[in-house]
């Protein structure tokens, strides 16, 4: 019983460390790729859900892996992990223009809410990705209209 409770204690202690380290590498990419121009808005994406398993489903190259991940059998669990990043490093990036010293306007775009990761096989409606991680072109058309959304409304 102990053995289990120290090894939860663990466990989320793990978690945070890896949040954390995602949160500074993330800042760090950011900053690096903005480089000396300053745009006067950031779109800062996190990943979408990759599409959950149903039994006929086309064999996909990244199957292997989305099955180590667990994710096959237990898609919420990675889908709350790609949740907590969102919420603990991509929502709360802050940007300082250093030519003026105001806020660059930062928007985060959590992509999981535009693709549906929930294929219904056999319904008509067209999938939202290829191979299961990747964007379908009906995908890809709902993430246009969401990033050109973010932008013109800013």
């Amino acid at each position: 019983y102990y053995t289990i409770i120290l090894l939860y204690y663990y466990t989320n202690i793990l978690y945070t460390i890896i949040l954390y380290t995602i949160c500074y590498i993330l800042y760090a990419i950011l900053i690096i790729c903005i480089g000396p121009e300053k745009p006067s808005i950031i779109l800062v994406c996190m990943i979408y859900h990759p599409e959950e398993y149903f039994p006929g489903q086309e064999s996909s190259w990244a199957d292997p892996a989305l099955a180590g991940l667990g994710y096959n059998n237990n898609p919420a669990k990675l889908q709350k992990l790609i949740s907590l990043v969102y919420q603990y490093a991509t929502k709360d990036i802050h940007i300082i223009n250093t030519n003026t010293n105001k806020p660059i306007k930062v928007i985060p775009v959590p992509m999981f809410n535009v693709l549906n990761s929930k294929t219904i096989p056999n319904s008509g409606e067209p999938s939202d990705f290829c191979c299961r991680v990747e964007p379908s072109p009906a995908g890809g058309e709902k993430l246009a209209k969401c990033f050109m959304h973010h932008i013109t409304n800013s």
